[in-house]
C-alpha cells in the first residue's frame, strides 16, 4: 500500500472515531429537538467513513468491493436525516406528515436493494481490482446512480436553505449553530462531489466528514447545539400558559401565542389578531385602550395588575431595541431592549415595538380575596368572643368569690350554667369562622322566655328585671338570647340603678329597654305590634359615648 493510500486510510479510521465522539455527545442530550435524526447523520457518517476503513484493509476484491458498496447505506441515510434535521431544528417538525416521511424512506429503500442486488448494474457500471488504490477496487456507476447523486444533492440544499432562512432571523446564538451547521454540510458535500467527478481517484467525504466532525463539536461546546435549539425555545413560547403578544412600531400586531390567542378570543371575540392594529381593536374598548396607553407611555418596562373581562390578569410591557433602529432585538427575557422578535415569535419587529406577556393571576387573586376574608372573620371571631362572654363570665367570677366567701355550694350551680353558656357561644363564633356564614335556624320563640333566659345571664348587681307583656316572633333563639344579654348588660353597665341617675338625665327618658333609634322602639317587633319587657334599672344611653353592641354581620345563606 502507497503513502497516500496508508494516509487516507488512516483518515478513514480517524473521521469513523470522530464520529462515534459527536454520536456521544449528542445521545446525551437525546431528548432535545433536532437530537434524533443528528443522531442518524452520525451514525450514516460513521458507516461511510468506517466501511471505507474497512475496505482499505480488507484482503481481497470481493470483501473490498462489497464494504465500498455499503457506504452507500450511509449516504442514504444521511441524505434523509439532514433533511429531516433541518425541519426539526428550525421548529418544522410538523412539515413531515406521515406520507411525506413514507415518500423520503423511499430513497434508502432503493438504494438498500441496489446495493444487495444491483439489477443489470444500473447503479454499479461494473466493478474491477485496481491495486495501489485505497480500496483496491475501481467502482463506475450506472444511470441509478446519477439519479441518486442528483436526488442527494438537491434535498441537501433544500436542508441548507431551511437553516439559512432560520439564520437571516435568528439571534446570534442561533446564527453561528447555524453557519457551522450549514459549512459543515457543505464540507461534507463538496468532498463527495470532488470524488464522483472525478478529479480525486478515492472517496474524500470521510474527509469532509473529519472536518464537519470538527465544526459540529464546536457547535455543541461553544455554542450549546443540542443544549439550546431555535425549536426548543419557540416551544417553550407555544406551550406558555402566559399569553405572548408582539406589537410592531406602528402598533401593528405582529405575533401571539396560543395562551393569548385563547386570552383575545375570550375578551375579544375574536382571536384573528395578528396584522391588526391596537387601536382598531380597542376602539371599542376604552378599558383596553387606556391601559395599552398607559403601558406604552415611555419607553421603559412597565407592570400593571388589572382585570380582563371575567379574569385578573398581570401585564408586563417591554420595549423592543430603540425607535427608529431598523434591527431586530436579539434576546427574550433578558431585559428591555433585548428581545427577539423576530427568531422565536416568528416575525420581524422593527426597532421601537413592545413584547407583552400577559399572566393570568385570577386564582391568586382569589386565594387573596378568600384570605382576607378569612382575617376578616377572625377579627370578628375576636371581638365577639371578647364581648359575649363577658355577661357569663361576670356572674361566674361573682357567685365564685360568694361561695368562696360564704362556703355556700350552692352558688356554683350558676356558675356551671354561665360555663355551659360560655361554651355554647364558643361553638357559635367557631361555626362562624369557620363555614364563614352566620348558621340561622329561625323558629317561632315567646320573647319572654327568651329575655328571661338572657337576664339570668347577665350580672345584674342590683338591677332588677320585669316583663311587662309577652309577644310570639320568629328567630334564632341563641342569637336572639346574645342579643338581648348585650343590651341588659350595657343597661347595667352604663345606665344606672336608680331612676334619678344622670344616665336618666341624660336620655331625658323613663328607662325602657331599645335596640337603635328612639327609646321608644320596641325590642323586637313580631307580626302584631305588642309592648316589650322593661327593666326599671335600664336606661337608653342615648348620645353617651361607651356602649357597644355586637358586630357580626347579618349573612344569609342562599
Amino acid at each position: 500500500m502507497s503513502l497516500i493510500a496508508t494516509v487516507v486510510t488512516a483518515i478513514y479510521g480517524v473521521a469513523a472515531v470522530s464520529g462515534a465522539a459527536i454520536g456521544y455527545l449528542v445521545w446525551a442530550h437525546r431528548d432535545q429537538p433536532g437530537a434524533t435524526p443528528l443522531l442518524g447523520l452520525v451514525a450514516g457518517a460513521m458507516w461511510w467513513s468506517g466501511a471505507l476503513f474497512l475496505a482499505g484493509q480488507a484482503d481481497g476484491v470481493v470483501a473490498s468491493a462489497w464494504l465500498q458498496r455499503s457506504t452507500y447505506l450511509g449516504v442514504a441515510v444521511i441524505v434523509a436525516c439532514i433533511l429531516l434535521f433541518a425541519l426539526e431544528y428550525t421548529g418544522r417538525a410538523d412539515a413531515m406528515t406521515p406520507w411525506r416521511l413514507g415518500l423520503l424512506a423511499v430513497h434508502p429503500a432503493a438504494i438498500s436493494a441496489f446495493v444487495v442486488l444491483d439489477p443489470g448494474g444500473l447503479f454499479f457500471g461494473g466493478i474491477e481490482a485496481a491495486p495501489g488504490t485505497v480500496t483496491g477496487v475501481s467502482f463506475s456507476f450506472g444511470p441509478a446512480f446519477w439519479v441518486h447523486a442528483l436526488y442527494s444533492y438537491c434535498v441537501v440544499a433544500v436542508a441548507l436553505v431551511v437553516l439559512f432562512q432560520s439564520m437571516y432571523r435568528s439571534r446570534r446564538l442561533y446564527r453561528w449553530q447555524f453557519v457551522l451547521l450549514a459549512v459543515a454540510i457543505i464540507v461534507t458535500a463538496t468532498a463527495n462531489y470532488a470524488y464522483i467527478a472525478g478529479p480525486v481517484p478515492f472517496d474524500t467525504a470521510p474527509l469532509g466528514i473529519l472536518l464537519a466532525a470538527g465544526l459540529v463539536a464546536v457547535a455543541i461546546t461553544r455554542y450549546r447545539l443540542i443544549h439550546v435549539v431555535p425549536a426548543a425555545r419557540q416551544r417553550v413560547l407555544d406551550t406558555m400558559t402566559d399569553g405572548v403578544i408582539v406589537v410592531d412600531h406602528a402598533d401593528r400586531i405582529v405575533e401571539i401565542n396560543p395562551a393569548a390567542r385563547e386570552m383575545a378570543a375570550a375578551v375579544l371575540a375574536d382571536d384573528v389578531v395578528v396584522g391588526r392594529d391596537v387601536g382598531e381593536l380597542f376602539a371599542e374598548r376604552p378599558t383596553l385602550e387606556h391601559l395599552y396607553a398607559e403601558l406604552t407611555a415611555t419607553r421603559s418596562q412597565s407592570r400593571v395588575e388589572t382585570s380582563l373581562g371575567d379574569a385578573y390578569v398581570d401585564v408586563t410591557a417591554s420595549p423592543l431595541g430603540t425607535a427608529g433602529d431598523a434591527r431586530p432585538a436579539e434576546s427574550i427575557g433578558e431585559g428591555a431592549g433585548d428581545v427577539d422578535a423576530s427568531g422565536p415569535l416568528g416575525g420581524a419587529v422593527a426597532g421601537g415595538g413592545w413584547l407583552f406577556i400577559v399572566r393570568d393571576v385570577t386564582a391568586r387573586e382569589e386565594r387573596e380575596r378568600a384570605l382576607r376574608r378569612r382575617n376578616e372573620q377572625l377579627d370578628r371571631f375576636a371581638t365577639v368572643v371578647s364581648h359575649d362572654l363577658r355577661n357569663p363570665l361576670g356572674i361566674a367570677k361573682g357567685h365564685v368569690e360568694i361561695a368562696r366567701d360564704t362556703g355556700d355550694v350552692s352558688r356554683l350551680e350558676p356558675v356551671a350554667d354561665a360555663l355551659d353558656r360560655m361554651e355554647s357561644l364558643i361553638d357559635e363564633v367557631l361555626t362562624i369562622a369557620r363555614e364563614g356564614a352566620d348558621v340561622t335556624d329561625t323558629e317561632p320563640v315567646r320573647l319572654a322566655a327568651v329575655a328571661e333566659a338572657a337576664w339570668r345571664s347577665v350580672d345584674a348587681g342590683a338591677a332588677t328585671y320585669r316583663v311587662v307583656d309577652d309577644a310570639t316572633v320568629v328567630a334564632d333563639r341563641p342569637k336572639l338570647v346574645r342579643i338581648l344579654e348585650n343590651l341588659f348588660r350595657n343597661a347595667v353597665e352604663h345606665g344606672s340603678t336608680s331612676p334619678g341617675s344622670q344616665a336618666h338625665q341624660d336620655a331625658g327618658t323613663p328607662p325602657r329597654t331599645a335596640t337603635r333609634g328612639t327609646p321608644r322602639t320596641p325590642l323586637a317587633r313580631p307580626a302584631r305590634r305588642r309592648p316589650g319587657p322593661t327593666a326599671s334599672a335600664m336606661p337608653t344611653p342615648a348620645t353617651r359615648p361607651g356602649p357597644q353592641g355586637m358586630r357580626i354581620p347579618r349573612r344569609r345563606r342562599a
